[in-house]
């Protein structure tokens, strides 16, 4: 992990990405989010928190043009509240599906649609 730096949209913009995996950089406002770039230059933010006894890694949203640092602390603020309040945010999360289960597709839909 590289040492921490106060975030800004342009300091996430300029970091590098690494050679080979990712990298994490915390956020000095908002406790547990971080930002992950991977080594083909994905940022993507993420709630680092324990909950329930495990350490959990809540993925907020990648970086981008509609999803910026602003976005992500307001996510995490509500995330963290709703488990100071002993809820567990990671239940609701959609999962993707693993191959085998029919993907939604627009042609997995419409055959859906056809069987009905």
């Amino acid at each position: 992990m590289v040492g921490s730096i106060g975030l800004t949209d342009a300091k996430i913009m300029g970091l590098k990405p690494p050679a080979s995996g990712q990298v994490e950089i915390p956020d000095q406002l908002i406790p547990g989010l971080r930002v992950r770039i991977g080594s083909t230059g994905v940022r993507t933010f993420i709630l680092r928190k324990r909950i329930g006894g495990k350490l959990r890694n809540i993925t907020l949203g990648r970086y981008g043009p509609r999803f910026g640092l602003a976005d992500a602390r307001k996510k995490a603020r509500g995330l963290l509240v709703d488990i100071e309040a002993g809820k567990d945010p990671t239940i609701n999360l959609v999962t993707p599906r693993k191959s085998g289960a029919m993907a939604e597709t627009v042609s997995g839909l419409c055959c859906k649609n056809r069987e009905a």
